[in-house]
């Protein structure tokens, strides 16, 4: 038999055939798997008592202590031994590690065991758990912030039979629950999803930024991981410490078992005054709002006076889905003599008090100008503020609206909007019009804004009506149609049948149809009753004009009501 001291067997790659290493306690020879083997046991880096034996040794002088063979595990309890235990060796080397906040994992080795052997875990003295070849079982659904006792045992499936347990208890205190992990957040210009490279719900910034322009939109992309606990989120924005906006996301109710992998909250704020900006980030569990985070960000420049959204040339307009918004109808740029031409421009986000102004311009002349009112915004920001000149039916010819705006320095020309009156097929003399179905081609001109033209049936006659409810001088309010041919020195008649709710004066004439609007020979007036007269007038025409410059008209301004038109005529 050889001793084995500590100039010989410093480490277990100096050992011999495990199966032939013991220690001697005096009474029996115990087998050393490994130093671990060793040192639990109790016993010191010196290896005094480790001695190597043959088999044939080993059987007599451990004659009656051992089952088998060698291969057999034995145990004992520390140096010094306490006798031979059982041929189920007890496990040794219990550790714990923290999971999370309610599971942790049971290490411990079990040296040289049966084949056929369960693990049985008691917690504070009470059977939890049974299992099979294993070396560490994980034990879930402990309370925080408590301690426990844990021991290990070994048992033989085939017999039940059970070792003693482990002598090393182990007592872990687990930490407070875990309700979410904070890996930060971003101001940004957008956000987009995790994906390709990252999970879904993992939002990532589009753009991360410090600075920004006033009237840019600035995002704040908030997000917590692993969150176990229904909370919301709360981002108040500050422009040089003084508060200026607040979100609030609503509440969130999370999964209780599986909790979600992510939560993001991703506030915006349109920034429409420079300075220095700050997003502070408040986060809720069920304990009122705490803040978690504080980012800050620069915005420089100011914001325009009014944006020009858009202008569109058209035969009219309507309500759009927006409250206070105006669409288009008819839009085009190309007309017929009989159309009202509306310029509907729009102005969008005006924080100004402001005027318009329209010039109409003809083949590169100047035609005529309206001027609109002060519209008083104050501190306000309007989201709308629309602008509708309208050019009525005339001559066919090339035209532009010039838009114009005043915001207190005087008009600058803000919008040319160009169009096309095409013009429509020329009317030959003899000309005959009953009004019994339709207006045949006549359109309103109105310069007052409150007179209107319609059929309507009076006396068994469909007439043509026109109704004035602000009289005053009869060339802003006449009927008209364009597109005469005649010729100079050619005598016409004029035949007009005629009567009003009022009596008044009417004035029939044909003229040119732009500036310098001059006569061609017929100027007829007549002194409407309430009672149906044909009148009747020849005159000689004192020019061959373009037709598409002839206008004839009857004017009506100077009478109050509704003035019947039932025939008009013009005959050589």
């Amino acid at each position: 038999m050889d001793q084995i001291g500590p100039n010989t067997c410093s480490s277990r790659d100096s050992w011999r055939d495990p199966g032939s290493i013991y220690v001697f306690d005096g009474t029996l020879f115990r087998p050393i798997l490994n130093e671990n083997v060793y040192f639990a046991l109790g016993y010191q880096n010196n290896w005094t008592d480790v001695v190597a034996i043959t088999q044939d040794l080993f059987d007599e002088y451990g004659q009656g202590y051992i089952i088998d063979s060698p291969d057999d595990a034995w145990w004992i309890t520390g140096p010094g031994g306490g006798g031979y235990l059982s041929a189920i060796p007890v496990p040794y080397n219990l550790t714990a590690e923290v999971l999370s906040s309610s599971e942790i994992k049971l290490d411990f080795y079990v040296p040289r065991v049966y084949t056929d052997y369960g693990i049985i875990l008691y917690q504070d003295g009470i059977e939890v758990s049974r299992g099979y070849d294993a070396n560490s079982v994980n034990i879930s659904g402990i309370p925080p912030s408590t301690s426990h006792c844990f021991e290990i045992a070994i048992f033989l499936i085939t017999t039940g039979e059970e070792s003693t347990r482990s002598n090393m208890v182990c007592r872990t205190t687990l930490p407070a629950p875990i309700s979410y992990v904070y890996p930060g957040s971003y101001v940004c210009d957008n956000w987009r999803y995790g994906e390709p490279t990252n999970d879904h719900y993992d939002l990532q910034p589009d753009s991360a930024r410090t600075t920004f322009t006033v009237g840019e939109n600035a995002y704040c992309l908030a997000k917590v991981q692993n969150i176990m606990v229904d909370h919301e989120w709360r981002v108040e924005t500050y422009r040089n410490g003084v508060l200026y906006s607040s979100q609030d996301s609503g509440w969130r109710d999370v999964d209780e078992q599986w909790g979600w992998q992510y939560s993001d909250f991703t506030p915006s704020t349109t920034v429409a005054e420079s300075g220095n900006y700050e997003f502070r980030i408040l986060f809720n569990i069920g304990n009122g709002f705490n803040q978690i985070d504080n980012l800050f960000f620069a915005v420089t420049g100011t914001l325009p006076d009014f944006i020009l959204s858009n202008s569109w040339t058209c035969t009219g307009f309507e309500d759009g889905p927006d409250p206070n918004q105006l669409v288009p109808v008819g839009a085009g740029i190309a007309f017929e003599q009989t159309d009202t031409v509306y310029d509907l421009v729009e102005l969008t986000e005006v924080r100004v008090d402001h005027r318009f102004k329209a010039e109409v311009w003809k083949d590169g002349a100047y035609y005529w100008e309206d001027i609109n009112d002060w519209r008083y915004v104050g501190s306000n920001t309007w989201t709308y503020s629309y602008y509708t000149p309208a050019q009525g039916p005339t001559a066919p010819s090339n035209y532009e609206f010039r838009i114009f705006l005043d915001t207190g320095n005087g008009f600058e020309l803000i919008k040319t909007d160009a169009f096309t009156i095409n013009a429509s097929a020329p009317e030959t003399i003899p000309w005959a019009e009953w009004f019994n179905d339709n207006s045949h081609g006549f359109v309103l001109e109105d310069h007052t804004g409150q007179a209107s033209m319609y059929l309507d049936t009076i006396d068994g006659r469909t007439c043509l009506v026109i109704e004035n409810n602000q009289p005053g001088d009869n060339w802003k309010v006449q009927v008209k149609k364009i597109g005469f041919v005649i010729n100079q020195g050619t005598p016409y008649m004029n035949e007009v049948i005629i009567k009003a709710d009022n009596a008044g004066v009417v004035n029939v004439a044909v003229q040119r149809e732009i500036d310098p609007w001059d006569n061609f020979g017929l100027w007829q007036t007549i002194n409407v009753t309430i009672n149906w007269q044909n009148a009747t007038q020849q005159f000689t025409a004192d020019a061959t004009p373009n037709a598409g410059e002839v206008r004839y008209t009857i004017m009506v301004g100077a009478v109050s009501g509704k003035i019947y038109i039932d025939y008009a005529s013009l005959q050589p």
